[in-house]
């Protein structure tokens, strides 16, 4: 009976955020970017990047948005969050998002968050 009714409150909490309703996209905060401290030039290597958004548990993560110039890779995330919000866990959710990049030329690459440029990480890129 008690998995009935956790079952049943479940459903509940997930249909008041269902993917039905009506989502802006908001700017999310990354508070983490995790790569390997070294490649090899022409590896493919995954970038994992963390960010907080949403004020409670019915925000989801949506994508990662990167750009390439002369210091390295800026990046910003991006979160869902309803309209009109009913039900919604009470959390602050931290999104998980991945992107991969396959460097091309040896040297140092840095991996900035775009909202602060706070956070970042390095990559050194070696010569095959």
């Amino acid at each position: 009976m008690k998995k009935f009714f956790l079952f049943a409150g479940l459903l509940f909490i997930l249909s008041s955020c269902s993917v039905g309703s009506d989502y802006e996209e908001l700017k999310g905060e990354i508070t983490e970017i995790n790569s390997p401290e070294t490649v090899t030039v022409g590896e493919v290597t995954r970038i994992e990047v963390k960010f907080s958004g949403g004020t409670n548990g019915c925000a989801f993560a949506s994508r990662l948005a990167t750009e390439w110039n002369n210091e390295g890779i800026q990046i910003e995330s991006y979160y869902f969050y309803p309209k009109n919000p009913n039900i919604c866990p009470e959390y602050v959710p931290i999104h998980i998002l991945y992107f991969t990049i396959q460097p091309d030329a040896p040297g140092e690459l840095i991996l900035r968050a775009n909202d602060s440029g706070l956070v970042a990480d390095t990559i050194q890129v070696l010569a095959k």
